[in-house]
């Protein structure tokens, strides 16, 4: 018999053992390539989101800048749809409302649709000594994927601006989410001296960022390396990025100053890298 009782409470010391041995290593073990490299993709499309929509206010500030300064109004058609924008002075800038109705920027690099209504509240301008802008969003989307929060841009010196978003929230068609707030400083590299035609501006970009997944799990995200925009190409085209989805950390490489304008970039994942191609037109 007491035999028999070590011999059970043996087998029960070692199942609890492989059952601990278990949990833990589902804890921490990482989630499979696949899945990553989708982490990767959403929190490029997240970013490239929320980029667009800046070179749009820069658009529609400087076009709205070279008419009236009264109150005035315009119809841009698209390659597809149409954008009416709604200009009136205030005391201290203006407010431009920008209505959007299947709208293509034929102008832009990007080809996505856009819907609903920005408004956007700007004292000075990028070229003055003083500068501030607000963007919110009203039943805004991109190819219908609803697009919400507050961005703010706040010169802080001679082309240089720090550009927050709080409450940042994209509900993709599929019903899943992506929340969203950083603190950035954006450096104004080219273009400044043509402030009329945005299309050849470029910047380089810093900072950090945070916030849940589709996969509803907590990330940070921290640019390692500046990363280079270039308005005429509709995806990063250098810098990197450490991005922390759970336990996972993984790196993305955009390349380096002289990469092209080719979307294609390398993911380490647990120090095995794969190259991967995005997609602008998501």
């Amino acid at each position: 018999m007491k035999k028999h009782f070590y011999y059970s409470l043996g087998v029960a010391l070692m199942l609890a053992v492989l059952s601990l041995s278990s949990c833990k290593k589902d804890d921490n073990s990482p989630t499979d390539n696949t899945t990553t490299l989708a982490y990767t993709k959403e929190d490029d499309q997240v970013d490239s989101y929320f980029d667009e929509i800046s070179s749009e206010a820069d658009e529609i500030a400087f076009t709205a800048t070279s008419k009236s300064m009264g109150k005035d109004s315009s119809i841009d058609q698209g390659s597809k749809g149409r954008r009416i924008r709604i200009t009136q002075k205030t005391e201290n800038g203006r407010i431009d409302t920008i209505i959007y109705e299947n709208y293509v920027n034929g102008r832009s690099q990007f080809k996505r649709v856009k819907n609903g209504k920005i408004i956007i509240v700007q004292t000075g301008g990028p070229l003055q000594n003083t500068f501030n802008r607000t963007i919110h969003f009203q039943n805004f989307t991109i190819n219908g994927n609803l697009i919400e929060g507050t961005k703010t841009i706040t010169k802080t010196a001679t082309y240089t601006y720090t550009i927050t978003l709080e409450n940042g929230k994209i509900t993709f068609k599929d019903g899943t989410t992506d929340t969203r707030t950083f603190t950035r400083t954006r450096t104004w590299t080219a273009g400044y001296d043509t402030p009329f035609n945005i299309w050849d501006d470029e910047y380089t970009i810093e900072g950090t960022a945070e916030g849940t997944n589709r996969h509803g799990l907590k990330y940070t995200h921290r640019i390692t390396s500046p990363l280079l925009i270039k308005i005429s190409c509709p995806y990063i085209v250098a810098g990197s990025i450490e991005l922390v989805v759970g336990a996972n950390t993984i790196t993305i490489n955009y390349g380096d100053e002289n990469s092209t304008c080719d979307g294609k970039v390398t993911v380490t994942i647990n120090g095995i890298s794969n190259q991967i191609q995005l997609n602008a037109e998501e």
